[in-house]
């Protein structure tokens, strides 16, 4: 197996966050979050609505800060809605070796399993990011499609 650092190259990752900043990949995923959900449920529209603005768009955490908080609380639940933040981390700046610390630390505190859930899929989530990147595929919208698509 891998290193989880060594299967995106600093090149690869640098092509997608370009792409992720040319397409507005932060609203492509509040967009589609937001037509999830509130397309589920009409009424939690505020409440959607105000997560959305709250935490994203007028957020006091940086985007790097918010999604580092986000992967450690998402890494012991859903396999798809970790995979989107560990991508939307990488796209905010983190480094693979930063997602993957952050993983050990609250495994560290929360057990061993969730850090060989969490690490089984970042390395999956590298892969797909590799793949689709030396495809050319590197916009936000394919990506989270093909996420969704392996989670979902």
């Amino acid at each position: 197996m891998a290193q989880v650092t060594e299967i995106l190259s600093d090149e690869a990752l640098e092509n997608l966050r370009a792409a992720w900043v040319e397409a507005g990949g932060d609203e492509v995923i509040l967009a589609g979050a937001d037509k999830s959900l509130v397309g589920a449920y009409a009424p939690s529209e505020p409440f959607v609505s105000w997560i959305s603005d709250h935490f994203y768009r007028d957020g006091v955490m940086s985007g790097k800060e918010r999604e580092r908080v986000l992967i450690s609380i998402l890494s012991q639940g859903s396999a798809l809605t970790l995979s989107i933040h560990l991508y939307w981390g990488l796209m905010e700046g983190l480094s693979v070796t930063e997602v993957a610390e952050v993983l050990l630390m609250t495994s560290a505190y929360r057990g061993i399993p969730l850090f060989t859930t969490s690490i089984r899929v970042l390395t999956a989530v590298l892969e797909v990011l590799a793949d689709l990147e030396s495809q050319g595929g590197v916009s936000p919208g394919p990506i989270l499609g093909t996420l969704i698509q392996k989670y979902g």
